[in-house]
């Protein structure tokens, strides 16, 4: 019940010190995506990639590249293909300095996970994530995801006595991110309603 509107976060925490060809076509690969146009991103998405490995194999705009191409991957339900490409990224990001970046591959890997109902590698991943996040940054809005993510493994083996913490704590973390009216916020309890008629139908 709860799989099926993966959450993700995009990595754009990176800043970009120049336009460039790549920059150009991964941006227009990320509208294409948010405008359902899976077939012309991917075909966008994959162009980048290959711009981006012109600047060498573990640049970091490949990784961006490769999380980009995984989603829309994710999001046609080609999940082996997206699941090579998530790991390819992290595997990128684990090379450079600790950074969010890092949580945040490993927050989308858990998702893909989850969607597989591989539930013990998604607490592995998520609890990795978030042991970064406790170093870097332990209240940013990439916390929610992994909170997540291990709330919907209890939600969906039934126990939601030890899910609904976990919802509540990404409500909270998102509301003083984003406030009380964005849509994350709404997201988030649109998660904690699912996950309460997840755990109902254990009973």
């Amino acid at each position: 019940m709860l799989a099926g509107v993966p959450l993700f976060l995009l990595l754009s925490s990176v800043a970009l010190s120049e336009d460039s060809l790549w920059q150009k076509i991964n941006s227009e690969g990320k509208e294409l995506r948010e405008q359902g146009r899976y077939d012309e991103a991917e075909k966008a998405s994959s162009h980048a990639l290959a711009e981006a490995e012109k600047l060498g194999p573990e640049d970091y705009r490949v990784a961006i590249s490769l999380n980009e191409l995984a989603i829309v991957c994710h999001l046609r339900g080609r999940l082996d293909d997206a699941e090579r490409l998530y790991r390819r990224a992290l595997g990128i990001w684990e090379k450079l300095p600790k950074r969010l970046e890092t949580a945040t591959a490993l927050s989308n890997l858990a998702r893909l996970c989850l969607d597989r109902t591989n539930y013990a590698e998604v607490e592995r991943l998520s609890k990795r994530a978030l042991a970064i996040l406790e170093e870097l940054s332990p209240r940013h809005p990439e916390v929610a995801n992994s909170l997540h993510n291990l709330a919907d493994v209890h939600a969906l083996q039934g126990r939601y006595a030890a899910a609904e913490p976990l919802y509540r704590e990404a409500l909270t973390i998102l509301e003083n991110s984003f406030g009380p009216d964005h849509p994350e916020l709404a997201y988030g309890l649109t998660r904690l309603g699912r996950g309460r008629l997840c755990a109902r139908s254990f009973r």
